[in-house]
């Protein structure tokens, strides 16, 4: 009983923080054909109106209602703002792209928002016929199956990046504690702070020469990664200060043939 009012309670939370609502497929539906997916979305009413939305990527899953147990099959993307109709269609290359299932598969669509807001919407649901692939692993079928009876049973609406509130004046771009921080451990913020390289002095004193910043921590993706907290990188402003003058020197005129030492050393030995 109480899962069930969870279920309920999940179902309208992200009702009401819609930004992008799924028209077709509709919940539960079975669609008629495994080559395509017709897709067609409207305003849902939720803090970012689908009229401010911008770029987005649309994604076909399969799996269980968290996207560490669902697997991505295939993308398209798009643009809110340039694109007059609201469908699209998203091509299946082969039926051995995803395992059958009832109610295995639904659609995820990640929009820009504005101040960089990333707004990800899913859909309900439903079934592709045909299908003859198998589980990307054996705990993803699992996942899959206990939930395969919920049409809703998918992630929550989500927005990272932008904050909720009106969006501030702007990040410093002049030195401060902020830039101070070593790059690699900025992880909790929407914006990254690059310190300024250093001034080169007149002479070389260090002896040094490790690294004053390390290379980037990477590792190679395997899958789909979820979108970055971070969306905008700051360098700090520069610290040190150069002068110029004119050079009021006039410049030295052409050189003539009885001026060129060349030509008079030449001259030497035309006897």
């Amino acid at each position: 009983m109480l899962a069930i009012a969870f279920q309920i309670l999940a179902f309208f939370a992200a009702a009401i923080l819609a930004d992008v609502q799924f028209v077709t497929p509709t919940p539960g539906t079975t669609i008629p054909s495994n080559a395509q997916i017709s897709v067609s979305w409207a305003d849902g009413g939720g803090q970012y109106p689908l009229a401010t939305l911008k770029g987005y990527t649309l994604t076909l899953w399969v799996g269980g209602s968290t996207e560490n147990l669902a697997t991505p099959l295939s993308s398209i993307s798009g643009d809110h703002s340039t694109e007059a109709t609201k469908n699209k269609v998203v091509p299946i290359s082969s039926p051995a792209l995803g395992p059958p299932g009832t109610n295995a598969y639904f659609l995820k669509m990640q929009s820009t928002g504005a101040g960089g807001a990333l707004v990800i919407n899913y859909s309900e649901r439903f079934t592709i016929p045909g299908m003859t692939g198998g589980w990307a692993s054996a705990a993803v079928q699992t996942a899959y199956n206990q939930v395969k009876g919920n049409v809703n049973a998918v992630p929550p609406t989500q927005i990272q990046g932008a904050a909720n509130a009106a969006p501030a004046a702007g990040p410093p771009a002049s030195a401060g504690p902020q830039f101070e921080v070593p790059y690699s451990l900025q992880t909790t913020s929407t914006i990254m702070y690059a310190p300024m390289m250093n001034y080169p002095g007149s002479v070389v004193t260090q002896t040094n020469t490790a690294k004053l910043y390390g290379t980037s921590h990477w590792s190679l993706a395997t899958a789909f990664l979820p979108p970055p907290l971070q969306v905008q990188t700051v360098t700090a402003g520069r610290t040190n200060i150069q002068t110029t003058r004119e050079n009021t020197e006039a410049p030295a005129s052409v050189p003539t043939a009885a001026q060129n030492d060349m030509e008079k050393f030449l001259n030497r030995w035309k006897d």
